[in-house]
């Protein structure tokens, strides 16, 4: 059974402000998920204040993003950036805001790109296509080569390859569909001949 995603609450004296806030980020394409809930944190944390105005004083701010035991760099600068951003959009409605100074080395990205060689391509082809026969997962020997192939030649990220559905793919023309992606817009990808012609493979044998 599916359940009801809820969202959280805003509340105190940025209560209303807080929701237009995210309302507006959303109506310019931001899914505005896990800033919601940083912005429903914020509004609880600042009820201590016993602010009588809608304002961001410079002691709210700083205390705001001060360090928090246990807290990785990455979570802290997400923090920041939300109340930031947050305390621009009361700026340019006429709210009194204090602007934190900007925040350099809170978090830097550990990310490092590997680049496959040919061969090595080659080499996790051929393993995706030698996939053995699995009780609990009957047709992973034939979702495992289409799903390489389509991460490779058409660039997804994994969870969009994993999201496809029947009707996302159109092997007429060649188009995958691709559903609410970045900034939750759809878009269409081209299919190679080749890789449409494994997706028909792999269509025929499925159904």
């Amino acid at each position: 059974m599916k359940t009801e995603h809820k969202a959280p609450e805003m509340s105190g004296i940025f209560k209303e402000l807080a929701e237009n806030f995210i309302s507006f980020k959303r109506n310019l394409g931001f899914k505005y998920q896990s800033e919601e809930k940083v912005m429903s944190r914020f509004c609880r944390f600042s009820n201590d204040y016993d602010l009588t105005e809608v304002c961001i004083t410079k002691e709210l701010a700083e205390d705001w993003i001060a360090p928090r035991a246990g807290e990785a760099g990455k979570s802290r600068a997400h923090r920041l950036t939300c109340v930031r951003q947050f305390g621009e959009y009361l700026y340019t409605l006429g709210y009194e805001v204090y602007f934190l100074p900007e925040q350099r080395g809170m978090w830097t990205a550990s990310f490092v790109p590997y680049i496959f060689k040919h061969e090595q391509i080659i080499a996790l082809f051929a393993a995706a296509d030698n996939t053995k026969f699995c009780d609990d997962r009957r047709n992973i020997q034939n979702c495992l080569p289409v799903i390489f192939r389509m991460l490779y030649g058409c660039g997804l990220r994994v969870s969009e390859a994993l999201k496809l559905q029947v009707k996302d793919v159109n092997l007429t023309d060649g188009i995958l569909t691709i559903k609410g992606a970045k900034m939750d817009r759809d878009r269409l990808i081209p299919m190679s001949e080749s890789l449409t012609q494994v997706c028909q493979k792999y269509a025929d044998k499925i159904w």
